[in-house]
């Protein structure tokens, strides 16, 4: 029998033995590398088309010039859009004499001056969904003058915005288009109101130089005849011009530099207010030609100063009844220059005496 050491030993023996005649284990695991497809990802598009951008005007005053465009979607995302002031490089006076209409095929969307449409920070009417035809009227006022040559450029754009966002440029996507107009006016010297003494010193229902008138001045190269025209006043007070309206009875007013490029129409007669007016001038075919809104005058207690020369009005070195008597309102050079408070000058150039006179 063997003994417990001797058991030991076998199983030492055997431990040894199988270390010697068998490798050991070694831990693997298997893999693979796989590659995808292409994924492609791709958003909307929002593209708003005009099939004509742009146009170059020649206005002239009472006349009319068109413009057409089609509005068109280039894009993959549903959209409203409207019509936007961008740009206006045109004067004050110009954008307040030259007026635009607007429709989308046969609906009005707007119809006013330039300088009230570029006021706006919105768009021009409501926005709209529907696509197609846009036609554009520009307009300038009969009553419009300019003595020199006149250009500048003004853009309206076509701003289109997702249907589900509230205003262009809140959010989402957007895109706008702009139609730019080169616009030109030539100059357009013609018969002009030049002064109006509205409030003679002395009474002001005197007849002739003494009591109220307004002159017009000729800025054209040849003479014109004024038969058939008139003056009105805001009230509809209407004084014709006719040999026994004008001083001298002269109903043809000569050419500029010719001496006789002023008319004087006298309203003899208690016509225009003192504290404010609007005298207006139209040509024999009942077209307005020019106008001029005043108020009340600079107050001057000096009235040896502005009596009518050679008319006396009534208070020679007295002491005026109303500060603004014998106060005229007058375009200083004539026929072209801004609108002054001087001395009265009828049928000859237009003073400045008081620089500080001027009519802002």
């Amino acid at each position: 029998m063997k003994t417990t050491r001797q058991k030991i030993a076998a199983v030492l023996l055997t431990a040894a033995l199988i270390a010697l005649n068998f490798p050991s284990y070694t831990s693997a695991y298997f893999f693979d590398t796989e590659t995808s497809g292409i994924a492609t990802l791709s958003a909307g598009t929002l593209d708003i088309e005009a099939s004509a951008t742009s146009s170059s005007m020649i206005l002239a005053p009472g006349d009319d010039s068109d413009f057409d465009t089609s509005v068109s979607d280039n894009g993959s995302l549903p959209f409203q859009y409207g019509l936007a002031p961008a740009s206006n490089s045109c004067t004050a006076s110009l954008s307040s004499a030259l007026h635009i209409s607007v429709k989308e095929g046969d609906a009005d969307v707007y119809s006013g001056s330039i300088i009230d449409a570029f006021a706006s920070t919105t768009t021009l009417g409501a926005a709209t969904t529907t696509l197609g035809d846009w036609s554009f009227k520009f307009s300038l006022d009969p009553s419009y003058h300019s003595t020199a040559d006149e250009s500048c450029s003004l853009s309206l754009a076509f701003d289109a915005w997702q249907t589900n966002v509230p205003s262009y440029g809140a959010a989402g996507f957007s895109d706008s288009v702009a139609m730019n107009f080169d616009l030109s006016v030539a100059a357009n010297p013609g018969v002009v109101l030049n002064e109006i003494l509205p409030n003679p010193e002395g009474d002001d229902s005197q007849h002739g130089l003494q009591g109220e008138w307004v002159e017009l001045y000729n800025n054209g190269n040849t003479p014109v005849d004024l038969t058939g025209w008139k003056i009105t006043d805001a009230d509809g007070h209407s004084i014709p011009l006719a040999t026994t309206t004008t001083w001298n009875g002269r109903t043809t007013i000569g050419a500029k530099g010719g001496g006789l490029e002023w008319v004087v129409v006298m309203m003899n007669g208690q016509i225009l207010n003192n504290d404010g007016d609007t005298v207006s001038l139209y040509d024999a075919d009942g077209n307005l030609v020019d106008s001029y809104t005043y108020s009340a005058s600079v107050t001057d207690g000096d009235s040896d100063s502005n009596n009518t020369p050679d008319g006396g009005n009534g208070n020679p070195g007295g002491s005026e009844t109303a500060g603004n008597e014998g106060k005229s309102y007058a375009r200083i050079p004539d026929g072209t220059g801004a609108w002054v408070d001087p001395v009265p000058t009828p049928d000859m150039p237009n003073e400045l005496i008081d620089p500080d006179a001027l009519l802002l």
